[in-house]
């Protein structure tokens, strides 16, 4: 039996594998990533590939750019959206109207008025009904963007009156499109939520208040969303973990969860780390994933920052999410390490494997790629591995083939050492 294994490496490689490969280990000690090749996840999503407000266009970036990623979100404002929805309706990208941002969120009413709740009633009804006479129903309307963040005073002090202006919000979005999903609290999480004092050091404080509130107030999202800030996509597990608990807990089903803003300022170029997010994304089964951009170098259509914003040149992390889009099948169980975590798939032709490995933090020593579970049967295979280069910021052209030959596997086994898998 031949089996073709397809393995795709971020930063530092990038394998096309035949199968499984032979059994190359060094003396010394060395991280090691475990993948399980009998051992399904689940079918592959593309859930990682999602973009914000303005990551496209109707005619930008070309097609063979564009196609290849398999995006399947985008969330904006509906000045945004309306130029896109054709696109977005043509290959099936879900579409999430951003409801409120500013300077509407000056006009909330965070005195407890009720001239302010009926303005955000108001608006949140014109919203969908002009959604509805565009024939656009069953979407997915976020009520806040940033929420529990101070720049729209959403603090201790005002919390109450926050919570009662997204219960209506939801109201209103459920009345006038029954068919409406609604998306929330879209908090941030982590590190970055140390404004709120009183809860210091409980960065999930926010998500079960808001739970609570929702339970309580018969107004639960359909999708429960929050940024994760993790330099790595750890987190996305973490977090993803503490919400259906949370929800089992509340008596609430599985509901979708949504990481609504993925990425942070130190990442937005690197491909390792990315890999690392879609990992996570995958592993954990959330729903729906929105890529942030924090530069002014990710304008332009550029998808966030994956091409240059002039001339659409692709930059490494585009390559890596087209390796991850090249996936088809089933994504199996993956052990990362350290530093290092990967995507894997047996392809829809079931002789072929492909893997998006990654390296996800600032170490490069070689790392031992396991796969086990091949099958006693199958003998050797054809191992193709391609390096994407971490070129931050600058395009590249294409990766580079670093293996092509084949490899023996042995008692099911196939070790490949990656000897340059360096940062990011």
């Amino acid at each position: 039996m031949k089996l073709r294994l397809i393995h795709r490496i971020v930063p530092t490689l990038a394998l096309f594998f035949g199968a499984s490969c032979s059994s190359l280990i060094h003396a010394a000690p060395m991280e090691r990533v475990q993948v399980d090749v009998n051992r399904v996840v689940g079918p592959v999503t593309y859930a990682g590939s999602g973009f914000l407000i303005g990551a496209f266009s109707m005619d930008e970036p070309d097609d063979e750019l564009f196609l290849p990623l398999k995006v399947k979100r985008v969330r904006g404002g509906e000045e945004y959206l309306m130029t896109v929805y054709e696109k977005c309706l043509e290959h099936d990208i879900r579409m999430e109207v951003i409801g409120t941002s500013a300077p509407y969120w000056k006009e909330w009413p965070l005195d407890g008025g009720e001239e302010g709740y009926e303005r955000l009633e108001r608006h949140f009804e014109e919203l969908v009904n002009r959604m509805l006479d565009r024939g656009l129903k069953g979407l997915d309307y976020c009520v806040f963007i940033d929420a529990d963040s101070p720049w729209i005073n959403w603090v201790e002090e005002t919390d109450a009156y926050f919570l009662e202006a997204y219960r209506r919000a939801y109201e209103i979005i459920k009345n006038t499109d029954p068919e409406a999903k609604v998306v929330g609290p879209g908090n941030h999480w982590g590190p970055i939520t140390s404004w709120w004092k009183e809860h210091e050091g409980d960065h999930t404080w926010f998500m079960r208040r808001f739970i609570d509130y929702s339970v309580e107030n018969d107004c639960v999202p359909d999708i429960i969303s929050w940024h994760d800030y993790s330099l790595d996509g750890l987190g996305i597990t973490r977090d993803a973990k503490a919400v259906r608990e949370y929800l089992k807990k509340k008596g609430l089903p599985d509901l979708p969860l949504e990481q609504d803003d993925m990425g942070g300022k130190k990442s937005v170029f690197r491909p390792g780390i990315f890999a690392s997010y879609l990992a996570n994304v995958e592993r954990s089964r959330i729903s729906y994933t929105v890529k942030c951009c924090w530069n002014r170098d990710c304008v332009g259509n550029s998808l966030q920052g994956m091409l240059t914003p002039k001339d659409h040149q692709p930059r490494s992390l585009w390559w890596m999410y087209k390796s991850y889009g090249d996936l088809t099948g089933k994504i199996v169980e993956v052990s990362g390490s350290e530093t290092v975590d990967a995507i894997v798939a047996i392809d829809t032709d079931p002789s072929i494997i492909r893997a998006v490995i990654g390296r996800f933090k600032n170490r490069g020593e070689p790392v031992l790629i396991r796969f086990a579970g091949l099958g006693k049967q199958v003998r050797s295979v054809k191992v193709v591995a391609e390096r994407v280069e971490n070129t931050e910021h600058l395009p590249l052209s294409h990766p580079e083939q670093t293996i092509s030959e084949t490899r023996p596997v042995i008692n099911g086994m196939l070790d490949i050492v990656l000897e340059d898998l360096n940062p990011f």
